[in-house]
């Protein structure tokens, strides 16, 4: 009967060089590393055991007399493979890309050995699954690129709050200078204007009050520690709606969890951020922040009724977007940019359940 009629509990007699006994076979059936035999001639696997079959999630009528690419999904893993037979006569640890049958991704190290069956050229290959290490690496690289790149923001964030001082704060400060010397040169001329003058000054000097406040916000971390994030978010919006006149509106959910304290800190500059760009861009007059509680994580949104933009035409050193991605990257957070021009600004983040992100009071 024909290998690919077999039914899956009915298995491969194991090449003659490997049978020996019935113990033998019986050790290699359950051994628990994945592993195959290829017929070097075809690359047409000769025999699978079951742990090979457990990691593909397929059975062993599937393997057998296939070819062997599919163990290898990217071709410079096999060409790399063969390169490392060709010169060492084995490969030993070398670390490849898989698939399982359901096309996740599976990273295998394999090992492989030439090896001679009933007198035909084969390759015994033995793999290690190590797609876990392999996840973690990755999430730790991604998180260090994320450390790495709020620290470049962190660096672009101090040159625009010089630019914001020197365009915001001492421009008041020179125009309230300038309107004292007016209010005094009337004074000395007796025109009947002095005081309209002195109200300048006063709204000068109210004006960049104001500039200084909000640059301080900016560079001094808030202290959540009192009445938490929703107590700074609270002070945070009111303060945004007195400075710019829009509409500022909070909603908590009730079941909003307490998050640790670097979450809250992120949490607070992404909203921050977000509601900067609503008073510096969007146009609208009105804006709200809502903190819930879903099945999947707690949820921050900012939403607004502006001008919008689209998100895939944003211009290079708009930086603002940039670090609310990478601040929620960092806490294991992900964030959405939904807008289209004239249809205003949703911007959400999601957190995970997380003990490093939720926090136990």
């Amino acid at each position: 009967m024909p290998r690919s009629k077999r039914s899956s509990s009915e298995r491969p007699a194991l090449p003659r060089q490997l049978d020996g006994t019935e113990g033998f076979r019986r050790i290699v059936e359950s051994l628990p590393l994945p592993l195959v035999i290829i017929r070097c001639a075809d690359a047409k696997i000769l025999y699978t055991n079951r742990a090979l079959e457990s990691l593909f999630d397929t059975d062993a009528a599937r393997l057998w007399n296939r070819n062997c690419d599919f163990l290898f999904h990217r071709l410079q893993d096999r060409r790399h493979l063969r390169e490392l037979l060709k010169k060492d006569g084995h490969v030993s640890g070398v670390e490849v890309q898989s698939l399982r049958r359901d096309g996740t991704a599976l990273w295998l190290s394999v090992w492989q050995r030439p090896l001679v069956c009933e007198d035909v050229e084969c390759m015994l290959a033995v793999f290690v699954d190590v797609s876990e290490r392999k996840a973690l690496e990755k999430q730790k690289d991604q998180k260090l690129a994320a450390v790495e790149q709020v620290l470049k923001l962190t660096d672009r964030e101090r040159q625009l709050i010089a630019y914001e001082i020197h365009d915001g704060f001492v421009q008041e400060m020179l125009t309230a200078l300038m309107q004292l010397d007016a209010y005094r040169w009337s004074v000395g001329k007796g025109k009947p204007n002095a005081e309209q003058k002195l109200d300048a000054v006063t709204e000068a000097l109210r004006q960049a009050a104001a500039e200084a406040r909000q640059l301080i916000d900016r560079v001094r971390p808030p202290d959540l520690a009192p009445a938490g994030l929703v107590g700074a978010l609270r002070t945070l919006t009111q303060r945004v709606s007195e400075a710019s006149g829009i509409a500022v509106e909070l909603k908590i959910a009730k079941t909003f969890p307490r998050l640790t304290p670097e979450s809250e800190l992120a949490v607070y500059r992404i909203v921050q951020e977000c509601l900067t760009n609503v008073r510096r861009h969007s146009r609208s007059e009105r804006a709200r922040v809502e903190l819930n509680d879903t099945e999947e994580g707690p949820e921050i949104v900012v939403r607004d009724w502006g001008v919008g933009f689209d998100p895939d035409a944003v211009e290079e050193g708009h930086y603002g977007l940039l670090g609310v991605r990478d601040r929620a990257r960092l806490i294991g957070g992900r964030a959405t940019i939904d807008s289209t021009p004239g249809e205003g600004v949703c911007i959400s983040l999601v957190l995970p359940r997380d003990p490093q992100v939720v926090g136990c009071g």
